[in-house]
Order: C-alpha cells, then structure tokens, then sequence
C-alpha cells in the first residue's frame, strides 16, 4: 500500500497463497510435518491463525469463501493424484469436493457461492468444468478444447475468474494464449454457453491472472535472454 513493503509473515516455508474476497486475510500453505493452512491478516497485527492440519505433504490452498467459512484446498493421493477438498472452518470438518482417478487441480466459487469451477482431467486432459455447490448436482464442461494448467502445485494451477456478476467464467485456453469466456446460468437447469475468445496473449508471457473486469491480464514475461518462467 502507498508504495510501501510490508512482512507479513516470518517464516521461510510458505508455500502458495490466496485472498479472501473481502482483501482482509491472505491464506497460505506452511510447510511442517505436513503442508498446512494457515491465514493472517493484511495489517500484520497478531499471529499467524492455523486454520487446518491437512495431514498431506502436497496440499495446497485454492479458494476461500465470501464468508470466510468455507476454504476449498487441493491434496495429493497416491492413488488418484490431486483431488479438492472442502474445509468447514466453523465445524472443522473436511468433506471432498472432487476426488478420484482424474487429477483435480484448481477451484474457483462463484461470487454467490452457490457455483464453483474446477479444473480437471478427468477427460484425458485439462478442461474447465461447473458445478453446484455445495452439493454436486450436476457438473457441466466448460472448455471445448482444453485449459492451461501450470505447476500443479502452485497457488494458481489455472487462470480463472469468475466475472464479478457471477454470469460468465474467464479461462486461459490449452494454447496458452487465448483468454475465453463463457456465460454460466443455474437457470432452469446449470448449463455453461460456448466460450468465445475474449483477448490474445503474448506467446511468451506465463504466470497469467486475470483481473475481476476482465478487461486487464497480469503475466510475466522474460527478460531478453532469459527463458519463459
């Protein structure tokens, strides 16, 4: 803020972080005897709050609820590779949002709650997929013709937006260029319309995150010299 560094946290072994909605807390993956959750507040005031021992050396936080009582966070199997997880921080209980054989790496809930994006898989390669929440009812393909998936690990595996309407989802299409995006409704029935191109990347930018309007795309692109992140 104003230009100004701030520490947050003092400890070498963070791993990953995401935003709450609301900009107040960050949360984030601690490596101890597992990788696990914790938040602090943007002020830096008091001590980091551990909000789950997730028991799994690879978990990794994705998304966070309006409300701040859900927190929707990856873990790896060694049977099915990663799946999502939900969090109930007022119970404490964990309850799976998607697991199985497909690698499940990265969620996104809707502004409202009552949606959430997934990236998965489960079709043989990464796609973009929609379904109710909490409960799964129905899930819905997004993509048509794949989603660009980072290091599975990292605290950003897809780039995704939600718009701020909760109408329509924003995605980076497999050729890692085109930004698309498809109009979502849970009316009568969740259907996702065909996405269309939004914007073209730059063939060397990586790392991307797009912006709440959708207007804007943040990246890196390498130095002369330097090859792509």
């Amino acid at each position: 803020r104003d230009g100004v560094w701030s520490r947050l946290v003092d400890d070498p072994r963070v791993v990953g972080f995401t935003w709450s909605p609301d900009g107040q807390w960050v949360y984030y993956g601690t490596d101890r005897k597992s990788r696990d959750i914790f938040r602090c507040g943007v002020t830096g005031a008091g001590k980091p709050e551990l909000v789950h021992e997730t028991g799994n050396l690879w978990a990794s936080v994705k998304d966070v609820s309006a409300d701040g009582r859900v927190v929707i966070f990856t873990m790896l199997d060694p049977k099915n590779g990663r799946d999502l997880w939900i969090l109930d921080t007022t119970s404490k209980t964990t309850l799976a949002l998607a697991e199985g054989p497909a690698n499940e790496f990265d969620a996104r809930l809707s502004p409202d709650g009552m949606l959430v994006a997934i990236a998965s898989d489960e079709s043989g390669r990464p796609e973009l997929y929609v379904q109710n929440f909490p409960e799964a009812r129905t899930r819905v393909r997004v993509s048509l013709s794949g989603l660009t998936v980072a290091d599975a690990g990292s605290p950003s595996a897809a780039a995704l937006r939600w718009t701020q309407d909760g109408s329509s989802i924003m995605f980076l299409d497999a050729d890692g260029r085109t930004i698309r995006s498809a109009g979502i409704s849970d009316k009568p029935v969740l259907h996702a319309a065909k996405p269309e191109p939004l914007m073209q990347l730059p063939a060397d930018l990586s790392q991307v995150d797009i912006a709440p309007d959708g207007r804007s795309v943040f990246g890196v692109i390498p130095a002369e010299g330097q090859a792509p992140c």
